[in-house]
């Protein structure tokens, strides 16, 4: 099962938008997937660098870190973060 924390508008030249998902919204999606299908283990993505705008990455701003740190505490899953490359800045092109 997975969560979504944020929605990508992005082709083979780059991510041109990011909407990131409300915290409350993301927290819904994992209390429904833990209620449902308790997982064994939990993988997230990477913290990435912020722009202006947006931020790019799985774990799309501190709020969802956080929200989702709350939970791993409380059911106390083991967790993989998921090493992905990081962006640079020039992959983000706000103007397109």
């Amino acid at each position: 099962m997975s969560v979504i924390t944020a929605a990508t508008s992005q082709n083979t030249l780059g991510v041109s938008r990011v909407h990131v998902l409300p915290t409350e919204f993301v927290r819904s999606q994992i209390l429904d997937v833990i209620l449902d299908i308790p997982p064994k283990c939990v993988k997230t993505g990477i913290y990435f660098k912020s722009y202006p705008s947006a931020y790019l990455g799985m774990l799309a701003n501190e709020e969802i870190i956080v929200c989702i740190s709350d939970i791993l505490e409380r059911y106390r899953f083991p967790c993989v973060v998921d090493p992905v490359t990081l962006l640079q800045e020039e992959d983000f092109d706000e103007s397109r």
